[in-house]
């Protein structure tokens, strides 16, 4: 088994961003009307010589493509072409229907609204893959590579069974939660719904102080714009979260698809079981989960630079 990397914790940098970035720079905001949703997303072109192969970046629940800005911005500089949507329900992607009109909206976690989510199949993640793989399909994305956080890594387990074949699959502290974990976990560390932006970002910097300017920006941002609705009913829907089925079935299609997992460590806040390392490794071999030990659920927030490096050698260069 190889050595868990480490490294120390940064700096903490929380110079405030008075207001966050519709646009960061050296990146493009774009909107793209698919049958259910219009979806919002940040591109950048790659700014080496040539055309770069292009990779899809998948934010978590309760984020936005801006905060993958930090990843968009440094594979972009490496030489590809980069592609990071503001998943259904969150940013500036809207359901067609007017589902998730109101931002960010009450809480109602009553047992009658978790009930009509878990029926519901709007947010299961078999549905947003399918959102995603018609965006990817619309935007002529052939064999993308994919990193994705959080729920964006329970999704991007997905899309090879929904049509989207990747070159490369990077899965970042992907969820095993069971019902009453997810329950407890949001009890204890969902962010309040909120509209003012001041009152998101102090509530996050008095917990995730060691976090880059730009990623409190994005995250405090995220969280006014949010449907809260689709929040909850992304849990109830998809609980428990477990993404070793979707791998398996990865694992046994006829065109190989490289996996690698980034997990934080278990003591900083992973999301990744002991039980779900195990069957990680056993599936994918130990070369393939790679673990940031001094890292927890957000390791590309707070060890941006390892994490970096762990993410090339799972994409590999990005010729196109």
């Amino acid at each position: 088994m190889p050595a868990p990397v480490s490294a120390p914790a940064p700096d903490a940098t929380t110079e405030p961003v008075a207001e966050p970035p519709l646009t960061p720079p050296g990146a493009r905001r774009r909107a793209v009307r698919l049958r259910r949703d219009v979806i919002s997303y940040l591109e950048w072109p790659t700014r080496s010589a040539g055309k770069g192969a292009t990779v899809l970046l998948l934010h978590g629940l309760q984020s936005t493509a801006l905060t993958m800005a930090r990843i968009g911005e440094t594979l972009s500089g490496e030489g590809w072409h980069v592609i990071a949507p503001d998943l259904p329900g969150h940013g500036r992607s809207f359901a067609l229907d007017g589902w998730d009109a109101d931002r960010p909206g009450q809480l109602d976690v009553s047992r009658l609204a978790i009930l009509r989510h878990r029926v519901s199949r709007r947010h299961r993640l078999r549905t947003t893959a399918r959102v995603m793989a018609e965006l990817a399909s619309r935007l002529e994305l052939s064999r993308p590579g994919v990193l994705g956080h959080s729920w964006g890594a329970s999704v991007a387990a997905i899309l090879p069974a929904v049509g989207l074949q990747p070159s490369a699959l990077v899965l970042v502290d992907p969820p095993f939660v069971t019902a009453d974990q997810a329950r407890a976990l949001g009890q204890r560390m969902m962010v309040a719904p909120t509209t003012s932006y001041e009152e998101a970002r102090a509530t996050l910097l008095s917990h995730r102080d060691d976090w880059h300017p730009l990623d409190l920006a994005a995250k405090a941002e995220a969280v006014t714009t949010v449907s809260v609705r689709t929040m909850v009913a992304v849990v109830a829907a998809n609980v428990p979260f477990d993404p070793l089925p979707a791998l398996r079935r990865v694992a046994g299609r006829p065109r190989s698809v490289p996996v690698y997992v980034i997990v934080g460590g278990l003591a900083e806040g992973s999301f990744v079981s002991p039980a779900g390392r195990d069957g990680l490794r056993a599936l994918l071999g130990d070369d393939r989960v790679l673990v940031l030990e001094d890292a927890g659920h957000s390791p590309h927030r707070t060890h941006h630079g390892p994490f970096m490096v762990l993410v090339r050698q799972a994409l590999g260069p990005p010729s196109g």
